[in-house]
């Protein structure tokens, strides 16, 4: 296993939190973290976070490592404290003078009853973010059972990956409003992703629902604001096109649809003449189409002015599906309007401007909203 990385002492973990629920004890517990640690590993992340951290018990004091997870069941605590103990073994057993002496905590969002009962036969430490805490050493014994309120966190982000797509959705559906169900079908995706994402947004104070009727925007101005500002960033790779024109661009439309590919169009080519405020702005395209393929149906070149650019989505932001055109230009597949503003506005400069004139467009010409009494 490769060495851990150490990290600054104000370094964020969850410690953060949870020291600041320890304080209704007052001198029945005290943490004070010493180190926080990166230490790299297999998995999904690739790297587990620890603290050291220097406990104190009525009086004693007590070395301790700090290991966390979000959920954590009593089906799941053997594996977790296998890659543990060998976290401790193997990477951290020089931070200490008798590495066996070393006290294991585990800290969850909220503990079960269940959980704590196999962590006492483990002999581990448990801490959760509602103030419940769990002590079984040799040395002392010690249970106090939390009352604060926690916010669990969300298995989705509202504001990336499947999060995107509803959002977009939502946007593009004001006047006819979709229910839960019909928004996972259309989204392809499990219930319970989709009402994390609806659930993300509602605590947001976003969207709004009623038991089994319609999911309505409450602000979608507000809505656009947070993704075009929280969303992440396409990836973007520029080229000198030499034809422009909206019949070049169908033609190679039509190319890349002859390979079986898809694509929607973004930026100035997404702008009709009346609607185009900055000079200057390049010409964009979604598409699954691969790079090779885009650059010998538009006859891009790597070289000269950049006047296009072809868009994928981030890594991280897997089953955004941006090639689905909710609109026509002439005959040019475009993105949606609230689509549009978040393109241009990552694209930046003076981009942003035309963001800007195209958000209050939109904003303008939305339907009132219908009662939902």
């Amino acid at each position: 296993m490769r060495q851990p990385r150490r990290m600054s002492a104000d370094w964020p973990t969850p410690l953060s939190g949870l020291r600041r629920s320890t304080r209704p004890w007052g001198d029945v517990l005290h943490l004070e973290r010493a180190q926080a640690f990166v230490v790299p590993t297999r998995g999904r992340t690739g790297r587990v976070v620890v603290d050291e951290v220097q406990l104190e018990v009525g009086g004693r004091r007590f070395q301790a490592v700090t290991a966390y997870a979000s959920r954590l069941n009593p089906a799941l605590l053997p594996p977790f404290l296998e890659r543990f103990s060998r976290i401790l073994r193997e990477s951290l057993a020089n931070r200490f003078e008798s590495p066996a002496e070393v006290r294991r905590l585990v800290v969850v969002e909220r503990a079960s009853p269940s959980l704590l009962d196999a962590c006492r036969r483990e002999r581990v430490g448990v801490l959760d973010l509602t103030g419940t805490v769990s002590l079984d050493f040799p040395e002392v014994v010690i249970r106090v059972k939390g009352e604060r309120r926690v916010q669990r966190r969300l298995r989705v982000s509202p504001y990336s990956g499947l999060g995107v797509r509803v959002i977009r959705s939502l946007l593009t559906t004001l006047a006819e409003p979709p229910t839960l169900n019909e928004l996972r079908s259309q989204m392809h995706a499990s219930y319970s992703s989709v009402w994390s994402v609806i659930a993300g947004l509602e605590r947001d104070g976003l969207v709004t629902r009623r038991r089994a009727g319609p999911l309505w925007v409450v602000d979608p101005r507000a809505l656009l604001s947070q993704w075009r500002e929280r969303g992440l960033a396409p990836i973007r790779e520029g080229f000198y096109c030499p034809k422009t024109s909206a019949q070049a661009l169908l033609a190679g439309l039509a190319t890349l649809r002859a390979s079986r590919a898809d694509a929607v169009f973004t930026y100035r080519s997404a702008l009709a003449d009346g609607e185009v405020t900055v000079a200057g702005l390049p010409h964009g395209l979604w598409s699954t189409a691969s790079t090779d393929l885009i650059v010998r149906a538009f006859e891009l070149r790597p070289t000269g002015p950049t006047n296009f650019y072809v868009l994928r989505e981030p890594v991280e932001q897997r089953g955004f599906d941006a090639t689905v055109a909710t609109r026509t230009l002439g005959a040019l597949p475009i993105v949606s309007a609230p689509q549009l503003v978040v393109d241009l506005h990552h694209a930046g400069d003076r981009a942003r401007e035309q963001a800007a004139a195209v958000a209050d467009t939109w904003w303008k010409a939305l339907p009132p909203r219908p009662l939902n009494d």
